[in-house]
């Protein structure tokens, strides 16, 4: 099961991720507007990166923004999920991780190689 996991599924799940964020980037380009959807950074910098630092605070505090309000389910599994995440790696102390690593570090495979390289 872990061989399958790490190997067909694994690339069938990066090539699925890979090719929808260039789906999603250029459908977000298609349909910009470039009158309505331009931002006057030249004119006014100040502002402009006043703007988008406040956008950015906004979008990393939960609830913090119209649009996670708007979704509070959504936002929620967002930032549990990311939280989650997050603290994968500090859980290395586990039985279950432990038998994982243990394993990778005896039997390299094509997968660990890659792995290995991308890092």
């Amino acid at each position: 099961m872990y061989d399958l996991l790490t190997g067909p599924i694994f690339i069938f799940s990066a090539t699925v991720c890979i090719l929808g964020l260039i789906a999603r980037i250029i459908w977000y380009i298609r349909g910009l507007d470039w009158q309505i959807d331009r931002v006057a950074y030249t004119q006014y910098p100040w502002e402009g990166i006043k703007g988008a630092l406040r956008s950015i605070v906004h979008w990393i505090i939960p609830y913090a923004s119209s649009n996670w309000r708007r979704k509070p389910f959504f936002t929620l599994i967002f930032f549990v999920f990311h939280i989650g995440i997050c603290r994968i790696p500090h859980l290395g102390n586990s039985a279950c991780h432990r038998m994982i690593f243990k394993r990778l570090s005896t039997q390299p495979s094509k997968q660990q190689n890659l792995t290995d390289g991308l890092c």
